[in-house]
């Protein structure tokens, strides 16, 4: 919970975002939570195993967030997204 309040704090001071789209990023995280815990684990745990899935959690972990820390901020500024025009310190990041 802790990590989201974070969040929310950091869209709000960085993008300028509004509470409706600071919520919207929120449940579209929370959906993702729910269908990967709920639905997606229950499928793969029988047919791969604990240590397959977890191994593949890990990987997809540490892709996740190396595509997320190069490309952030230059797939923000390509497509626009969130109202990324209001970052403040967007020239640093070009």
């Amino acid at each position: 919970m802790v990590l989201y309040a974070i969040n929310a704090v950091f869209f709000k001071d960085v993008f300028a975002w509004n509470p409706a789209q600071i919520g919207l990023i929120l449940f579209v995280i929370g959906f993702v939570d729910i269908f990967s815990q709920g639905f997606l684990i229950n499928k793969l745990l029988p047919k791969f195993g604990e240590i397959k899935v977890s191994i593949l959690g890990l990987i997809l972990t540490a892709v996740g967030f190396s595509y997320g820390s190069f490309n952030f901020f230059n797939t923000l500024r390509r497509f626009n997204l969130f109202g990324v025009d209001r970052f403040k310190y967007w020239r640093w990041f070009i």
